[in-house]
């Protein structure tokens, strides 16, 4: 028996969601040419990035992980939370940072940039008790993070102030009034300089870019970048007691802007990075931890001018900083060597953690042979000590 009924035509499979590359400094492929001529093991780990931008299932991957972090339950928010304070712990454990600051056993005074969720001042406060903190951290109703300290259990030991941390412009040399009256966010900039009187033993600056917080196009990845740098490094560096501790969450550090930041705090602290594992293992993120900070130093206040120009430039004209192919250069002659140094761990941590990384497994699973032969180098040179 015939039918004149047909079956509706397939449709074609949908094609899983792409993540989409965040914007790069120009310059940074002259640091990266720098670096892979000069070290075997970053030069692998650039083609496992790669290889892990090209997988589906690093795709599918890392997008998971940001929709788990962009709609977090409170039962996500309390996890996060208590990784945060093992990292700190582990930070320390590998850095002395928390535990070495100030005058041990004595508790210190904190500044916590950022301090949602709270994990780094819980941890603090753990390792330091009878510590005092003092803490900024972006409201949620901004898109900022819950935070999951006990405030007012706490209020003789934690003060918290909920505000957008790059629109202090009065901190950053520019009075709310000088704004001009054309700027998208004029009625947001404030006077209010935070806990201006006060000196701390220890500055966490743990700021990073949040997809949650609605931004206008002024505010662009590259711009919005370094306000939040720049404003934290302003904050900080105007607080810290002579001598103190600073820690600063950074990323990518073959960017021209990261390794500049680098070589300004290295020029007035003793500075050493670390990558936790937990967190941070298969991006590119880290951890500048600079001691004995010489804050009152005439080095330091020429950081301050400077970073206040960066911050006024990138708020009110919308640019960041470029570099020109021959400034990176003469940067990479004369700080290079140290970038490497400095470097080479975050990058023997990241390149274990992509090579155990399920994404890359999967690749390794369909016989994936570049990707198989790329996780062979990595296990080589990651054996290799460079220096």
């Amino acid at each position: 028996m015939s039918s004149d009924i047909t079956s509706p035509p397939k449709k074609p499979a949908e094609s899983p969601p792409r993540r989409v590359r965040p914007p790069r400094e120009p310059e940074a492929s002259v640091v990266i040419d720098y670096l892979k001529q000069r070290s075997s093991l970053f030069s692998a780990l650039v083609d496992l990035r790669e290889a892990g931008w090209n997988s589906a299932a690093g795709d599918t991957y890392f997008l998971d992980r940001e929709n788990n972090a962009d709609n977090a339950d409170d039962a996500t928010r309390k996890k996060f939370f208590k990784m945060m304070v093992t990292v700190l712990h582990q930070l320390d454990k590998a850095t002395s940072a928390i535990s070495g600051a100030g005058s041990p056993p004595s508790p210190l005074t904190v500044l916590d940039l950022c301090l949602a969720p709270g994990g780094f001042t819980q941890g603090t406060l753990q390792l330091r008790p009878g510590s005092r903190v003092k803490g900024i951290t972006l409201p949620m109703a901004e898109g900022g993070h819950k935070v999951l300290l006990n405030l007012r259990g706490n209020a003789d030991v934690m003060n918290v102030l909920f505000h957008d941390i790059t629109m202090f412009s009065n901190e950053f040399g520019l009075p709310a009034k000088l704004v001009p009256e054309d700027h998208p966010d004029k009625a947001r900039f404030v006077d209010f300089r935070p806990f201006a009187m006060l000196r701390f033993d220890l500055v966490f600056c743990d700021a990073q870019m949040l997809r949650t917080q609605e931004r206008g196009e002024h505010r662009g990845h590259l711009v919005e970048r370094i306000r939040l740098r720049a404003s934290q490094i302003l904050i900080a560096l105007g607080r810290i007691k002579q001598g103190g501790t600073m820690v600063m969450l950074l990323n990518h550090m073959e960017a021209p802007q990261c390794i500049d930041i680098i070589r300004d705090i290295d020029s007035i602290s003793e500075v050493t990075v670390w990558k936790p594992e937990k967190i941070w293992g298969v991006k590119s993120t880290f951890y500048l931890i600079a001691k004995k900070v010489r804050s009152a130093s005439d080095e330091a206040k020429k950081l301050l001018e400077k970073y206040r120009e960066l911050w006024r430039k990138a708020t009110l004209d919308g640019v960041y900083p470029e570099w020109t192919e021959k400034e990176v250069e003469e940067m990479l002659k004369d700080y290079g060597d140290r970038v490497i140094q400095l470097g080479t761990e975050t990058w023997r941590v990241q390149a274990a953690t992509l090579k155990r990384s399920a994404f890359i497994r999967r690749e390794m699973d369909k016989e994936n042979q570049p990707v198989r032969e790329l996780v062979d180098v990595v296990g080589r040179v990651a054996l290799e000590k460079e220096i």
